[in-house]
């Protein structure tokens, strides 16, 4: 060995304190490379709590708005037309504001005995949106049926399915007819 080796020690060789060291270099060296860093650590913890808790908190107000109801219902009353325009057995095609399509029928054949004065009659109305997709359909009046023609779903004149894959009817709205005007009933949520 040469003189210059045996007087500086290498690190290797240098002695150490097991007993006061709690973690060696040996035994750990990503402990021993990198000394914890616990403010970045609880920074970054914030930062994460802090960017998902909107979110998360949005997320549940979203569905429980969507699952209750609102507390208030009220109906506003909507002209559709007089009702000497929609001869007895025709319809008449609406659109609402958000593009939705309604079909006003009028029923040709002899008030029935369940049919109180005021209630519409002989007026009926319903919501063209197929159940199943949202396809429209129409009113096929020879066949006194609605044919949706994206699947071949059929409804009878009172809205309720008799063919096809719709899960439900289509959605009736409520008609009155005053003073020889004919008005649509549209809910919505007072404030």
């Amino acid at each position: 060995m040469n003189a210059h080796a045996s007087e500086c020690p290498s690190e290797n060789s240098r002695p150490t304190n097991e007993a006061t060291s709690p973690v060696s270099a040996a035994s750990d060296p990503a402990q021993a490379a990198a000394p914890p860093t616990p403010r970045r650590d609880f920074l970054a913890s914030v930062l994460a709590v802090g960017a998902v808790a909107p979110v998360a908190v949005g997320a549940v107000a979203m569905g429980l708005r969507y699952v209750l109801p609102p507390t208030k219902m009220a109906t506003a009353d909507l002209l559709m037309c007089r009702a000497d325009e929609v001869a007895p057995g025709e319809s008449r095609i609406f659109s609402n504001v958000l593009g939705n399509r309604i079909c006003l029928l009028r029923d040709a054949q002899a008030r029935p005995a369940e049919a109180e004065p005021g209630n519409g009659w002989p007026f009926k109305a319903f919501s063209l949106r197929c159940s199943h997709l949202g396809c429209f359909a129409h009113w096929e009046g020879g066949l006194r049926k609605f044919v949706c023609p994206c699947h071949n779903a059929v409804f009878d004149d009172d809205g309720r399915v008799i063919a096809g894959p719709p899960p439900v009817g289509l959605t009736r709205i409520a008609v009155e007819v005053r003073n020889g005007m004919v008005y649509m009933q549209i809910p919505y949520a007072k404030a």
